[in-house]
């Protein structure tokens, strides 16, 4: 299913351009922009996700969603295990206050049938991730990895019900019949596109 949201702002929009002016110049670069002190290191968060937590729409399945701040142009590696289910972990920009422009997915990149993937990210962009399962009703516990270049790691405001729509334009789209299909558009671009947002609706963190 696939979902077309809605259109940005005019202001958005420029704070579209003036985002993708940093991603561009910077993103290939390990120097430019400057990391922050303190910066790398690993954040491991655990969570459940159930019947009453938000549905990412492309898949239909139960997801929580993660948010953390890029603090370099480095790798960040995101990993998602659990005992419970297939793991499935997104990771995107928001396009506005509720939809999402996926950067890259994957499925069973990791040991068994959970997920990994490792990104470069640029310094100062805050990124969300949404951590979901491969086949919808699924349910359970799960522990989230992100290492590299993030920092402030926390679950995002709300956290629960209702349901997170992507936006058409991502380079990588997560659907059902790409369960296993890593999102080679995407990591083809690692500095971004020129159609990317600008991440201006972030959720409320929250810490749990």
């Amino acid at each position: 299913m696939r979902i077309t949201g809605k259109g940005m702002r005019v202001g958005s929009f420029g704070r579209l351009l003036a985002a993708l002016a940093a991603v561009v110049v910077c993103g290939a670069s390990t120097g430019c922009g400057g990391g922050s002190k303190g910066c790398g290191g690993s954040s491991t968060r655990s969570g459940y996700i159930g019947s009453s937590d938000r549905v990412w729409s492309p898949k239909g399945t139960y997801a929580d969603v993660y948010q953390f701040t890029a603090c370099d142009n480095q790798d960040v590696t995101i990993s998602m295990s659990s005992s419970a289910f297939d793991t499935y972990v997104i990771l995107a920009l928001k396009s506005d206050a509720t939809t999402y422009y996926v950067l890259d997915f994957d499925d069973d990149s990791g040991s068994g049938l959970n997920s990994q993937l490792t990104y470069r990210v640029t310094n100062g962009v805050t990124y969300s991730i949404i951590a979901t399962t491969a086949m919808s009703g699924h349910t359970g516990s799960y522990d989230l990895e992100v290492s590299g270049a993030a920092k402030d790691l926390a679950s995002a405001r709300p956290t629960t019900g209702g349901v997170l729509p992507i936006d058409p334009r991502s380079p990588a789209t997560p659907t059902s019949s790409q369960a296993t299909k890593r999102a080679d558009a995407a990591k083809s671009d690692r500095g971004g596109s020129q159609d990317a947002p600008a991440p201006t609706g972030t959720d409320e963190p929250c810490t749990r």
